[in-house]
């Protein structure tokens, strides 16, 4: 009888085996499946290493072989608790990597009651439970620990059953606050990485039409030479220079550097053209933004626009300060709204004369715009997408109202599109701030955004790498729950406890029942 046919054995038949000595007894009677060795400190060392690398081997491979496979695991549980237990007491490493490779393996390669079972059953008595309760005695091996968040965290992207997601996003957020008793917060990592991008050889087109964008003014006189580097660099870097009609990342930086950088750009494209680095009438038009959009564009000035600019960046810097001084929530502004009335009075205006169908192809393009956009020309479209939002903000018609909701969510989905780049992610909890939208009574009539942002924001906060990110989307969240009206958070209440974390579920709490003075300005 091979080692695990043997093991399927001992699980399937009705022997008490429900702790770690039933277990080394019956293992140990066994001898197709290898035990530890009761007697490995007697003997030499040579011998002992070899005889413990058998042993593991041979065991890791029948419960690998076994148990992800039974039948079903209600009944065996408390038999399978024990074995592994026995098991980590044995080998604790070997069992370690055996669970975290079987949290990394794909949903097609292992069934949801297994899953299930290794998430709500296992892990809660299992080595990780343990480091994770030593953290907070600030005695646990953080190494050990990264490589279980590594193993949840892959879990959670491939996970595909809704609850144990959450199960998964849990377990990541207990093991994150585990983890950032070890670390010193002064020592953060996020910023020391900018130093060295000051300055950067120019090998692709994506950086020298950056490098054009910040010298437009030096260079408008040489529009030709420009344009014959940037035919060269592509042919260095692609074989076909065409090839980049179909680069989105391009495109996006000459829509709107031709819009709002005409003097260098728009010569620079004529002769970019002469050289054919673009070809065919199709990729012309796509070098241009649409008739809606360029008429947003042209109705705020260069000064108005250059003021709005210089308040986001004010705002940004007022949000980077209240992270690092670890603000555990930020409040909007009660007159935030009405600050920049003024400076958006001709954009409101021009919005207000474009039909619904309009706005909605503006919105569709905006949002394109907004995904593709280098960390340099996002606060630049961004504050035309505000714009939008603020025209939208008292729809009227259901048509209204549905492209409010719409607009609404692609500003809370740019929290993820944007997770690479931590700058466009304050400038979206800026605008969030400064807008009343989370107060809005679109979250009164459409349950289905209001939670399915909420649960976006509280999966983004667990599975950001970035931690100023993960700030941000914690402050964004917090916006919705605690700014929102309080019919809205009551009516929703029982689906968010299914995904949010303990912590904001309390709070969730505190500000429904008597505690809500406290919380509600």
């Amino acid at each position: 009888m091979t080692g695990k046919e043997a093991l399927l054995r001992l699980l399937l038949l009705p022997e008490p085996l429900e702790t770690t000595e039933a277990w080394a007894s019956a293992l140990k009677a066994d001898n197709s499946v290898e035990p530890p060795s009761a007697t490995r400190s007697e003997q030499a060392e040579a011998e002992t290493a070899g005889r413990e690398a058998q042993e593991s081997t041979s065991l890791m491979a029948a419960v690998d072989a076994v148990v992800p496979h039974l039948p079903e695991y209600s009944t065996l549980s408390p038999k399978l608790k024990a074995l592994l237990i026995h098991c980590e007491q044995a080998y604790p490493a070997e069992t370690d990597g055996l669970v975290r490779s079987w949290l990394q393996r794909t949903p097609k390669l292992s069934s949801v009651p297994f899953r299930r079972w290794v998430l709500c059953d296992w892990l809660r008595c299992s080595h990780l439970k343990i480091l994770m309760t030593s953290a907070t005695a600030e005695s646990a091996d953080c190494e050990m620990l990264l490589q279980w968040r590594h193993a949840l965290f892959v879990a959670a992207l491939n996970e595909s059953v809704q609850p144990l997601k959450r199960t998964l996003l849990r377990l990541l957020h207990e093991v994150d606050a585990a983890l950032s008793l070890q670390w010193d917060e002064a020592a953060d990592q996020d910023g020391l990485a900018t130093a060295s991008a000051a300055i950067q050889s120019i090998t692709n087109v994506e950086d020298l039409l950056d490098f054009y964008w910040f010298h437009a003014e030096q260079l408008a006189p040489f529009a030709m030479v420009c344009a014959a580097k940037l035919h060269a660099l592509a042919l260095q870097a692609l074989s076909n220079a065409a090839q980049l009609a179909e680069d989105d990342g391009v495109l996006v930086r000459l829509r709107w550097s031709l819009i709002l950088k005409p003097l260098l750009f728009k010569p620079l494209v004529q002769h970019a053209m002469a050289l054919k680095f673009f070809a065919g009438k199709e990729v012309a038009t796509r070098l241009h933004m649409s008739a809606e959009l360029n008429g947003l564009v042209t109705s705020v000035d260069f000064a108005t626009r250059e003021k709005i600019l210089t308040q986001m960046t004010a705002k940004r810097a007022k949000l980077e300060h209240a992270y690092v001084s670890s603000a555990e929530h930020v409040h909007r502004s009660p007159d935030a709204a009405q600050e920049d009335a003024i400076e958006g009075d001709a954009a409101r205006k021009y919005l207000a004369q474009l039909s619904v169908a309009q706005m909605k192809l503006l919105v569709a393009e905006l949002e394109r715009e907004l995904d593709e956009a280098p960390p340099h020309l996002f606060s630049q479209i961004f504050l035309f997408f505000s714009f939008v939002l603020s025209a939208l903000y008292a729809p009227v018609a259901a048509e209204e109202q549905e492209l409010a909701a719409v607009a609404v969510d692609v500003l809370f989905a740019l929290f993820d599109r944007r997770s690479h780049d931590e700058s466009s992610c304050l400038d979206v909890l800026a605008l969030l701030l400064h807008q009343p939208l989370t107060d809005h009574h679109i979250w009164e009539d459409n349950a289905e955004l209001y939670l399915g942002i909420a649960e976006s924001l509280s999966e983004g906060m667990v599975l950001q790498p970035s931690r100023t990110v993960k700030w941000t989307t914690r402050m964004a969240l917090q916006q919705l729950l605690f700014e929102c009206a309080a019919r809205v958070l009551e009516a929703n209440y029982a689906p968010l406890t299914a995904f949010l974390p303990q912590s904001l579920v309390r709070l969730v709490a505190i500000r429904l029942g008597t505690g809500q003075g406290s919380i509600v300005k």
